[in-house]
């Protein structure tokens, strides 16, 4: 699905098996190209901005939609759009589709190289260079988004889910809460946040490791 014109700057053994030693030379030419790339990125989308709308304004019915979700066969009125502005001009429109009755919180953010957006029990990834979508089913509705530079994660109802740099699940906790979950702050390595187990207003703190999404157990926690 990528349509990126890109060429990508690599090393491939013989046969694909042997791995390769690269001199001095060769990588500091390709550490060039990897700066050179970056530039033409930073050239080509030079301010990304993206939002959520219930309504499309005129301007953005000329832009072909991505679309994503559920769609029927007849697709109809999304549920919702995002509209992402490359330095204020109309960039990507994206066509939210959602099968479920329940919509606790919706978001979108601008992630690294993606366009993320957190609608109903689905959350979606778009690669805003090359349009490439990836999407992640959750077990509860979409919570929040917590971003940081090499991570985001994402809080549904039942868990927390952290994704790395290439978009990939790195890890999911085990069940922190039945009806919400959020993160109060993340120190060093340890997540601090809070579950609602018994609503409303049963939340219980927890803390989780942020190298594996493993429930860290104080003293008090064990009597």
């Amino acid at each position: 699905m990528k349509n990126a014109n890109i060429a990508k700057v690599g090393v491939l053994a013989a046969n694909g098996r042997d791995k390769v030693k690269k001199c001095p030379l060769a990588l500091a030419s390709e550490q060039r190209a990897t700066r050179i790339l970056n530039a033409l990125y930073a050239f080509q989308f030079p301010m990304i901005k993206a939002s959520f709308q219930h309504f499309a304004e005129p301007r953005w019915e000329r832009v072909k939609p991505l679309r994503v979700g559920c769609a029927s066969t007849g697709l109809g009125t999304p549920d919702a759009f995002v509209l992402v502005e490359n330095d204020g001009a109309p960039f990507i429109r994206v066509d939210v589709y959602g099968d479920e009755d329940c919509y606790a919180f919706e978001d979108v953010i601008v992630w690294r190289e993606f366009v993320v957006i957190g609608f109903g029990v689905r959350v979606h990834m778009i690669n805003y260079q090359t349009q490439e979508t990836i999407t992640f089913e959750l077990d509860s509705y979409f919570g929040h988004f917590y971003p940081g530079d090499e991570w985001l994660i994402i809080a549904s109802g039942y868990r927390l889910l952290l994704i790395g740099p290439t978009g990939s699940v790195v890890w999911k906790t085990e069940n922190l809460g039945l009806d919400g979950v959020i993160i109060d702050s993340i120190k060093g390595n340890l997540i601090h946040g809070q579950g609602e187990w018994d609503p409303p207003g049963g939340w219980r703190p927890f803390q989780v490791s942020l190298d594996t999404g493993e429930k860290i157990f104080e003293p008090s926690d064990r009597a």
